[in-house]
């Protein structure tokens, strides 16, 4: 369906002559584009960049790295990039004709993607799994370690 005819007063585009309501679709390819858009992830990239100076910088903001709109904010770059490594995949994979420099830039960009959705899967892994914790040992005693029954010596 290419549109529906409004029956209420709109302005008249110039391409179809008339009024045209735009069909619901449009706007989840709007928001696809928007999500999936390279400017995107570099607006993103420069607030995680921002952020992490001042969690750098000022003394004090050292925990801003574990705040949930920190978290939030990598979440959706990752998601931004996990966007665009879909989006470019069928051109990187089905171009024909290309000469090596075009295929072999084209492949670099989406592996460089590809390894930074990978880094950011394995984070999350150890995030979700990982355990946190310390023991305090003098010289020559022994620990058990309760996840895996290891014994850790100091020297």
């Amino acid at each position: 369906m290419r549109g529906i005819k409004a029956t209420v007063p709109c302005p008249v585009y110039p391409v179809t002559g008339g009024c045209e309501i735009k069909p619901i679709t449009t706007f989840p390819r709007w928001l696809f584009r928007q999500a999936a858009a390279m400017r995107t992830g570099l607006v993103l990239f420069g607030l995680v960049m921002a952020i992490s100076l001042l969690g750098t910088v000022v003394p004090g903001w050292e925990g801003l790295y574990h705040s949930w709109p920190f978290g939030l904010l990598l979440g959706l770059l990752v998601f931004n990039t996990g966007l665009c490594t879909v989006r470019q995949a069928p051109r990187v994979f089905g171009r024909r004709g290309l000469s090596r420099m075009e295929t072999a830039r084209g492949w670099s960009v989406w592996l460089i993607h590809a390894a930074v959705l990978l880094v950011a899967a394995g984070a999350l892994w150890s995030a979700l799994v990982s355990r946190d914790g310390s023991v305090e040992l003098a010289a020559g005693e022994v620990a058990r370690m309760a996840c895996e029954n290891a014994e850790l010596k100091t020297k």
